[in-house]
């Protein structure tokens, strides 16, 4: 990745003419470090996979038709690099429509770009990708937070259940603390982001049962005592791996506007909650 003033940029347009033109305009301003650009998706979504090239921000154009873009930027998002750029849909002046906007609102895009542009419509573009980097760090962060919480909360039934059986909880202690540190660490300045997890953890919070044995054989006791704590885990687990399916299909998308609104004029660079 480029420095926090500074973005790299890739260009994916299958016209050549337009591909030097916008590598031209991108290569005078500050506000870009490294411009790239290639000649078709493939070549794309290569160049956007080499680490090296740490790409920011990802122009494509509309010259592909919906029907390649919508997925290009799809597969682009579940690329480790990809998940923390701007995408940014260059639009000629023949596809400048509130339908196209909407719909590609809806595909994930993050802002347009109108042609003819300027240089401040580039300029733009830079603000609208410092805002993506920093919406996709609070996202990582706000995930991390929930998995060391989620930690937390099974240390604590553990804990619980093995004072409940009379069994040792040292370990279990030291576990729950070494897990709420971890908790404190990564909730600094997320406080509303951390109450929300919180209650909304404990709402869905299942009650530990009793194991129901009320035998006189310690040695089956001690078995279901244990299946109990492995359930626990269990439980844990399995929450965790819906959580993560979950998060690796749902892309944040900012509200769409698009509708309510005419298209802006031609040169302008739009932020996709601002159309």
């Amino acid at each position: 990745m480029a420095t926090s003033d500074q973005y790299n940029v890739l260009i994916v347009d299958p016209d050549g003419t337009s591909r030097a033109k916008m590598k031209q305009a991108a290569s005078v301003l500050t506000s870009f470090r490294k411009v790239l650009h290639a000649p078709n998706m493939e070549k794309g979504m290569s160049e956007l996979g080499d680490p090296v090239n740490g790409t920011d921000i990802v122009f494509v154009s509309y010259s592909f038709g919906q029907e390649a873009v919508t997925p290009f930027v799809s597969q682009a998002k579940q690329n480790s690099i990809g998940q923390d750029c701007a995408y940014i849909l260059i639009l000629k002046a023949t596809d400048q429509s509130n339908d196209i906007v909407a719909n590609n609102v809806g595909g994930g895009i993050d802002g347009f770009l109108f042609e003819p542009y300027s240089a401040d419509a580039l300029r733009e573009i830079a603000e609208i990708a410092a805002r993506v980097k920093l919406e996709s760090a609070e996202r990582k962060r706000t995930t991390v937070m929930r998995l060391h919480l989620r930690d937390a909360m099974q240390y604590l039934d553990l804990l619980s259940f093995a004072k409940k059986s009379g069994q040792e909880t040292e370990k279990h202690k030291e576990k729950l603390m070494e897990a709420a540190a971890r908790v404190k660490a990564t909730s600094k300045g997320l406080r509303d982001e951390y109450i929300s997890l919180l209650t909304k953890e404990c709402e869905n919070a299942i009650p530990i049962a009793p194991i129901g044995y009320k035998g006189v054989s310690e040695r089956v006791r001690k078995r279901m005592e244990e299946k109990r704590a492995r359930d626990i885990k269990k439980r844990y687990e399995e929450q965790a791996a819906k959580e993560a399916a979950k998060d690796a299909g749902n892309t944040p998308v900012t509200e769409n506007k698009a509708a309510e609104k005419s298209v802006p004029e031609q040169g302008a660079a739009v932020e996709t909650g601002t159309v």
